[in-house]
């Protein structure tokens, strides 16, 4: 009683601690639930208490995957990009295998973002992107600023993949749904990306068009305010407007809070060397040519050597060799580093992305299983073969033997045909003899009035013909199919050759008349016989009275 006290009382607090962190997690999902209400309006607000995300992230948690889904998309909204793939890979993970289908959606949408953000060209981005897409359209999600936010980078994408057609289409639909959302930043990026768009294809009017939403706004978000001047440079420059293109590249420097930016100022100094050197002014060009070979943080990225290069030609063209020789000596050594590095980092992201080791690991694998499946099939072959060649074997064995049993059964047929009609014909005949001899007894008596000598041969003749009848008839009782047949009965062996046969035709059924006309003996006869039998039956074994 003690012990079942101990348990209850145990149950009872672990219910109550159990209850007590269901209702925590669920007050903790609805805090966060909170912060859904900001992350389009205020991001840096929820990056700031989200912060804790980044280094304290817990895998097997809904609170923690989605908590780094809000930080996930605060930070793109801020930012423009989604730096830290590892957060919102294990968040998609999550939800991958719950029944959160709109959480899921948006968590393949923010892991695209993630891959798209680190490698442009990376397929998996779009493969990901494809999923979220498809599951948007399934479950129809009512979220303008999620869909908005889908077709962007969609467009962004197929834009990446020349698929022009598909990537216009997407951009005015996530422009549609940015509007109707009041969606600000979804309206910039997608103009901005029209514009960018038409201005490829060099749809001049168009592209302004698409822009004229800039007018109005004072202050933007530094990475949007930065996409802007470069896409307005690059209008400039497709124009031949020198200077103005000039100035945008200048407000370029001057941005402000450049946290998270990715400039590549080495390029931008370049570019201002490169339209001052069109307005020939040689000072400028060789300033901004220096500055930018000063700002390359990595002398060994991809393009350092063009910039190390291009200041040499600009030594070479005033006749400076010395220092002209130096860079282009600088341009070789970033130029092989840059691409002994880019191999190597290329041959590290290959093994990450696809964990080569793994995967040999995997295929020596299937190799085992495909050999083991092969001798598998090997011996299922073997095995039914031999079952096949067994059963083939029987079969003959079987067929064999019905076909003697056929023929036997046909010979057994044709000799019960032969008996049947032998027995018919003694039994329709038996009893001629019996009577044959009767009338000859009554010619006899008739003829003894006449002369006792044909009496006395006539009588000798039915004697003789008796007596005949009788060793012949008994000689079946020695035979051995008459022991095979009847030896098992009771008895038999004290009875004389003739009480045998009659006493067993009389256990086959057979009356005393037919009994009589078979052993060519009267009817009184037979049941004096039978009478005499059964005395002997009775002496040596009185239970058994059977005979009748």
């Amino acid at each position: 009683m003690r012990l079942f006290k101990v348990l209850f009382l145990s149950f009872i607090v672990f219910s109550c601690s159990s209850r007590e962190e269901v209702n925590q997690q669920t007050d903790n999902l609805n805090y966060l639930k909170v912060y859904e209400g900001y992350l389009y309006s205020r991001p840096g607000d929820v990056l700031d208490s989200l912060s804790w995300v980044v280094s304290e992230f817990k895998e097997k948690s809904e609170y923690s995957a989605y908590s780094a889904l809000l930080y996930s998309i605060a930070f793109e909204q801020k930012y423009g990009i989604v730096r830290i793939d590892s957060i919102i890979n294990k968040s998609a993970q999550w939800y991958s295998i719950g029944e959160d289908y709109y959480n899921r959606c948006r968590s393949m949408l923010y892991k695209s973002i993630a891959l798209y953000s680190l490698n442009r060209v990376d397929s998996n981005a779009y493969l990901t992107i494809k999923e979220a897409e498809s599951l948007y359209k399934k479950i129809d999600i009512d979220n303008n600023h999620v869909g908005a936010t889908l077709f962007l980078y969609l467009g962004r994408m197929n834009r990446a993949k020349s698929q022009a057609g598909v990537a216009e289409e997407y951009l005015k639909k996530s422009l549609e749904l940015s509007k109707l959302a009041n969606y600000r930043t979804g309206v910039l990026n997608s103009s901005l990306e029209l514009f960018t768009f038409y201005l490829s294809y060099k749809r001049y009017s168009e592209a302004l068009s698409s822009i004229a939403c800039f007018g109005d706004e004072e202050q933007l978000p530094p990475y949007i305010e930065y996409n802007l001047y470069n896409s307005l440079f690059n209008y400039y420059v497709a124009k031949k407007d020198t200077k103005i293109a000039t100035e945008y590249l200048k407000k370029i420097l001057n941005i402000t809070n450049t946290e998270e930016l990715d400039i590549n100022y080495p390029k931008i100094y370049y570019q201002l060397a490169l339209q001052y050197k069109r307005m020939e002014q040689p000072d400028s060009t060789l300033h901004y040519g220096v500055l930018s070979v000063n700002s390359i943080k990595d002398s060994n990225s991809t393009d350092s050597h063009f910039y190390y290069r291009y200041l040499g030609d600009i030594y070479a063209s005033m006749g400076d060799l010395k220092p002209s020789i130096s860079y282009y000596k600088k341009a070789y050594h970033s130029y092989i580093n840059a691409y002994t590095k880019l191999s190597r980092n290329r041959v590290l992201e290959i093994e990450r992305k696809y964990d080569v080791e793994q995967k040999n690991l995997q295929i020596a694998s299937l190799e085992k299983e495909r050999i083991i499946f092969i001798n598998f099939i090997f011996l299922l072959i073997s095995v039914i073969i031999i079952t096949s060649s067994i059963y083939y074997i029987k079969k003959r064995r079987i067929q064999k033997k019905i076909s003697e049993c056929e023929i036997n059964a046909k010979r057994f047929e044709e000799s019960l045909n032969k008996l049947w009609i032998t027995s018919e014909i003694c039994k329709s005949t038996s009893f001629i003899f019996p009577q044959l001899i009767d009338n000859v007894y009554m010619e006899a008596v008739r003829s003894r009035k006449l002369s006792n000598e044909v009496f006395d041969s006539l009588n000798s003749i039915i004697d003789q013909a008796n007596s005949l009848s009788r060793s012949s008839l008994s000689s079946i009782t020695t035979t051995d199919e008459f022991f095979a047949i009847y030896g098992d009965i009771e008895n038999l062996d004290q009875l004389t050759d003739f009480e045998k046969l009659i006493y067993v035709l009389n256990e086959e059924g057979f009356s005393n008349l037919e009994i009589a006309n078979f052993l060519n003996s009267s009817e009184a006869s037979i049941r004096t016989m039978k009478g005499k039998i059964l005395k002997k039956i009775q002496r040596i074994s009185p239970e058994n009275s059977s005979i009748s």
